[in-house]
């Protein structure tokens, strides 16, 4: 029903799902889309969080290796965890927060389907625009 692309920060929700977050209102249609920000962006935290650590931590095995040491694999855990012990929250620089647009679309199986509603939303400043799909189109062939 819901959708991310995080490499094009695109947010994909069906028309039913949209329908429920808008029931309460302009209010509640922002905060769900401020609370489904909130939650891709401590995932792509969390992701960068995970492969920053792993990083260092292979860091710290090789370093190991290369002086020429014999590792076992409770080696290899005591050196990781070790490693993770020294590395504070701010060694590393939090992903940056980026706008996205997001697309409601039909609940449908066909394959070729067009949006109901395209917007754009800006977490840092919390604004948001909304526009129907004909609205856009009827932009997009006016420039062509």
């Amino acid at each position: 029903m819901m959708s991310f692309d995080d490499k094009a920060h695109r947010l994909f929700i069906t028309q039913p799902l949209a329908v429920v977050l808008m029931a309460n209102g302009a209010d509640g249609w922002v905060n769900s889309i401020h609370a489904i920000y909130q939650y891709t962006y401590w995932r792509t935290s969390q992701q960068a969080w995970d492969d920053y650590m792993h990083k260092e931590e292979v860091a710290a095995v090789r370093k190991a290796l290369n002086q020429g040491e014999n590792l076992t694999r409770d080696d290899i855990d005591r050196i990781k965890w070790s490693r993770r012990q020294e590395i504070a929250l701010s060694d590393m620089q939090p992903p940056k927060v980026e706008p996205f647009e997001f697309f409601i679309i039909p609940n449908s199986t066909e394959t070729k389907i067009e949006p109901l509603a395209v917007g754009y939303y800006d977490p840092n400043t919390e604004k948001m625009e909304v526009a129907t799909w004909d609205e856009v189109k009827s932009l997009l062939k006016n420039q062509e």
